[in-house]
């Protein structure tokens, strides 16, 4: 335990490592998707066209075809209406909601619960919940501590009026890496607004580090939280592991995820603005 192997023995890892096939280096591999060129890919032909509705469906059906399998049957209507309810807005429809689609017999009658249910503003809370989820999203600092964060829910918010306003995808990634306010600035026209800080809640809603650590180790332990978690939501990369030495698996140097993490660098973030649990019983 804590020996260093004899020669024979890394010597026979270092064969085994040479002997490995070069799949995963050229990037051929499924494993290296994140490196690979996106490349337009033509619909493939199946047996069944009939089914076919849209592009995706011809890649669905090929591989359900491929293993000689069918399509399930089309859902009877009111099931259809039931897992849209639940997929856009995480509840069933009402039995009002439920006859007045039934009784619709136009062929658009779908398209128009699918139009009605995305201009639901529980529509928002619904789907905004999947992105505070990668967001890392708390009201609270976390830890030891763990203190309520008073004003968290205004990027909560945020996120919900995102998704029901249907905010392009770059801009609701800008916002959140740099701030409404901080990429309008001109260098003859600036009006501060306060509202453009909001967004960058994405930096600072993680957890917050409270022990008797120096400030310095604080700040860099929140640094390298942010790092992290940008690379993972945004690059679809673990690229934390890097913060200690160079990735084992994919080719990201220690060194890039530091210069990753210059541009957070100058973010000013204090301690949480934490506020007390009005519940005693709750907070103890």
């Amino acid at each position: 335990m804590g020996n260093e192997l004899p020669a024979a023995e890394i010597a026979r890892i270092e064969d085994w490592i040479k002997s490995l096939p070069p799949t995963a280096a050229s990037g051929k591999s499924e494993w290296r998707w994140p490196y690979q060129k996106p490349v337009k890919t033509a619909p493939p032909e199946v047996a069944n066209a009939a089914w076919v509705r849209n592009p995706i469906d011809a890649f669905i059906l090929k591989k359900l075809e491929e293993n000689q399998l069918a399509p399930a049957p089309p859902a009877a209507k009111n099931v259809l209406c039931r897992r849209v309810y639940f997929d856009l807005l995480g509840v069933p429809p009402t039995p009002e909601e439920m006859s007045a689609f039934l009784a619709d017999k136009t062929p658009a009658a779908y398209e128009k619960l699918i139009d009605k249910l995305l201009a639901d503003p529980r529509y928002g809370e619904r789907w905004g919940r999947h992105w505070l989820d990668l967001a890392r999203y708390g009201e609270t600092s976390g830890l030891e501590g763990d203190g309520a964060i008073g004003n968290a829910w205004r990027y909560r918010d945020w996120v919900i009026d995102a998704f029901n306003s249907n905010m392009p995808y770059d801009r609701f990634v800008l916002l959140q890496l740099a701030g409404g306010d901080e990429h309008s600035k001109t260098r003859n026209n600036y009006q501060p607004d306060p509202q453009g800080y909001i967004p960058t809640g994405f930096l600072r809603v993680a957890p917050w580090d409270r022990s008797n650590l120096v400030a310095a180790d604080v700040r860099q332990n929140y640094l390298n939280e942010v790092t992290t978690v940008t690379g993972s939501v945004f690059l679809g990369l673990t690229i934390g592991c890097a913060r200690c030495h160079d990735h084992k698996y994919d080719p990201i140097p220690t060194r890039d995820f530091y210069r990753l993490q210059s541009f957070f660098n100058t973010t000013q973030a204090g301690t949480p603005l934490e506020v007390p649990f009005k519940n005693k019983a709750f907070a103890e």
